[in-house]
This record gives structure tokens, C-alpha cells and sequence, in this order.
């Protein structure tokens, strides 16, 4: 069974917002905004669609890990997925063509620059998808906002940089954009 938001006598707007009557109607809107907007608060989408916290974890969960068009940053944006090139089929032919394409990164001059150490670790939580079936929506996100706070918390500890969070899932760096000595 498909879920439905709140409806009023057909479609058009009530109380100055769009009326969305199926589920999949909604992701579609939010998805067409997102592209258009680059990114979105959750704020935002509960005053536009009159969502409530069920029904935004849903279209979060939705968005983010099924549809993928989507990434959550710090338990209150969307931001619009960047799409992966596909990828080669050689990686001896990936390595000549992105050597023979790439320009050097702008930045600082040749004289400033260093070569240094770079460390990137990936974590998730064990056993999250067990805890989706088992907790409510509200329930699992604070779990995993808990979870992030730690992680946070014991990556700024040790210097490093949490470069991409998506639900459960850290991709963190050492080394960057501050080395340190013992970063490798």
C-alpha cells in the first residue's frame, strides 16, 4: 500500500500549499525542487507539504537510500547527490586518461606546496539495517544523530575532517586540510 498525505476535496492547494496526494507524487516534487534548488532544509519541506516527522523520515529514507538523489547533511539539509562517472572498464586506461585530461588543481604556488600523508577511514554502524526494522523513524534517527555525535566528537579529536556523511555511513580524512605528523 502506497501512503498518501493528507488530502482535501481533489488536488490544488490548502492553506497556500500544494495538496499531494500519493506518495510518489511527493518524492517526484521534492526531487524536481532539489534539482532545482541544489539543496533543501527539512524545515522547508514540512512548511511546504505540511509533512509530519513520520512522513519526512519517509520521504528522507526514500530519497536518500532508495532513490539516491540525495545526501543528508547534519540531520537537517538535503543536498542534491553529485553523480558518479561511470566507471572504466580498464583502470590501467582510467589512470592514462585522467593523467592526459586532468589540469593541475588550483591552489597555492609550487613553492608553497607539499607532498604529505593522507589517511581516509569509512565507518558505518554495524547492524543499522536491523535497527530500521525493529525502531520507529524517529526512534532510528536519533540513535543514529547519537552515533554521529560520537563519531564527530572522537574525529575532531584526532585532527581529522568528516568529508561526506550519508545516514550511517562516515567517509572521514586525516591529513587534510591540515597534516599532521603521525597522520599515516
Amino acid at each position: 500500500m502506497v501512503p498518501s498525505l493528507p488530502q482535501s476535496a481533489g488536488k490544488g492547494e490548502r492553506d497556500g500549499r500544494p495538496v499531494v496526494s500519493k506518495f510518489y507524487d511527493l518524492v517526484d516534487q521534492v526531487t524536481a525542487l532539489l534539482r532545482q534548488h541544489g539543496r533543501l532544509s527539512y524545515r522547508a519541506l514540512v512548511r511546504q507539504f505540511g509533512l509530519d516527522d513520520a512522513r519526512l523520515a519517509d520521504l528522507v529514507f526514500e530519497l536518500i537510500e532508495v532513490q539516491r538523489v540525495a545526501v543528508d547533511q547534519n540531520g537537517t539539509i538535503l543536498v542534491l547527490a553529485q553523480e558518479a562517472p561511470p566507471p572504466s572498464p580498464d583502470p590501467a586506461e582510467a589512470d592514462q586518461e585522467s593523467s592526459h585530461s586532468a589540469s593541475p588543481p588550483a591552489g597555492p604556488d609550487e613553492a608553497e606546496a607539499e607532498r604529505r600523508h593522507l589517511s581516509v577511514l569509512f565507518c558505518d554502524l554495524a547492524g543499522s539495517a536491523m535497527l530500521s526494522a525493529v525502531l520507529d523513524p524517529e526512534e532510528l534517527r536519533d540513535v543514529l544523530r547519537e552515533y554521529q555525535t560520537a563519531c564527530a566528537a572522537v574525529v575532531e579529536r584526532f585532527g581529522g575532517v568528516i568529508a561526506r556523511q550519508v545516514a550511517d555511513g562516515l567517509l572521514v580524512n586525516f591529513g587534510y586540510p591540515r597534516a599532521h605528523d603521525d597522520d599515516a
